[in-house]
């Protein structure tokens, strides 16, 4: 590609300066990288911070806020045949039903997804789309089939 985006609300500063961290060596793809989350409309949103599944908390209050960009805006505006990523710890199971309601799900040629339980967030790329100690390993199972089924896209769990 000749562009690569990313946003994580949680880049440190020395993130961006270590050496591969964007793309490898002799890589020619513009990279722009923003500190911020990947959501449902510009602006921002509540976001909890933990050590390995902070996550937006969009209408929770109390929580701090942060800057956040509208995913549906990004397809529209560099689709179609776009290839994406998506790490976002839950939220996919926001994301992905508003692409395909928009019908944008056609400008994504290719959909790489880490699968996170509904009930309890943790993460995986396996076929159940959770780590043991969760109670919901069928209905999270069942769903994450459902989405994958309405996805007019190519799509793979991402296993990191």
């Amino acid at each position: 590609p000749d562009l690569l985006l990313g946003f994580d609300p949680n880049l440190s500063p020395g993130d961006l300066e270590t050496p591969g961290f964007l793309v490898p060596a002799g890589a020619r793809a513009e990279v722009r990288i923003e500190k911020s989350a990947v959501w449902t409309y510009d602006g921002e949103v509540a976001f909890e911070k933990a050590s390995t599944s902070s996550r937006i908390r969009d209408g929770v209050g109390g929580l701090p806020k942060v800057p956040c960009v509208d995913f549906l805006r990004l397809v529209r505006e560099h689709g179609p045949a776009l290839v994406v990523k998506m790490d976002a710890e839950g939220a996919e199971w926001t994301l992905l039903p508003a692409l395909v309601e928009a019908e944008l799900d056609a400008h994504v040629s290719l959909l790489w997804v880490e699968w996170h339980c509904r009930l309890c967030l943790r993460g995986s790329g396996d076929l159940l789309g959770h780590r043991e100690g969760c109670e919901s390993t069928g209905r999270n199972a069942r769903a994450r089939l459902e989405l994958i089924e309405q996805l007019r896209c190519e799509v793979h769990p991402w296993n990191r």
